[in-house]
């Protein structure tokens, strides 16, 4: 299995996915209030996204790539002159 993508398939005929301020996603099935919540991995932190599946029966997570870090601009007074 591909370690950056994980499928989860709903175990609802008749549902809807959504996220909110959780980590992972809510599995919604639209007959009942019943709903269940799946979450990526924990060491994939923030670096995740997820949509439904191409064949609608679930979703997938995908891991993503972490942003770079800032570059640090210098002070033009930090820069020493090249000395010829």
């Amino acid at each position: 299995m591909n370690e950056d993508r994980i499928i989860h398939k709903s175990p609802f005929s008749d549902w809807f996915a959504t996220q909110d301020v959780s980590r992972g996603v809510w599995l919604c099935d639209k007959t009942s209030d019943r709903k269940v919540n799946v979450e990526p991995p924990a060491d994939w932190e923030a670096h995740w996204t997820w949509n439904v599946t191409e064949d609608g029966m679930g979703i997938y997570f995908r891991r993503t790539l972490p942003l770079l870090p800032e570059t640090k601009v210098q002070d033009e007074s930090d820069i020493q002159p090249v000395e010829e």
